[in-house]
């Protein structure tokens, strides 16, 4: 074997190394970026549900000072609806 065929046999043993390490290397990075967007889903579903939650608690303790606010308002009109009342019987 001649020197120049043993140089294109070296060659072809490099290419085809570069290439299966270049595989090997895409295959990696195409599993690490789904295992990361994987992960980026993950953690947006975890962000929506607490989101949801905490906005959740935050409508239900808002209705709940409305009751009361609503309720207080409604006993403050009953008195004041008393004490005119009283105050019209007086001045008769």
């Amino acid at each position: 074997m001649s020197s120049t065929e043993r140089l294109n046999q070296a060659a072809d043993e490099a290419t085809r190394d570069i290439e299966r390490r270049l595989r090997h290397t895409q295959t990696t990075f195409e599993r690490q970026r789904d295992e990361l967007t994987e992960q980026l889903q993950q953690r947006l579903a975890d962000a929506d549900g607490e989101l949801r939650r905490t906005l959740g608690a935050f409508v239900a303790d808002a209705e709940s000072e409305r009751t009361v606010l609503e309720a207080r308002l409604q006993e403050l009109a009953r008195r004041l609806d008393e004490v005119a009342n009283h105050a019209a019987l007086r001045s008769r």
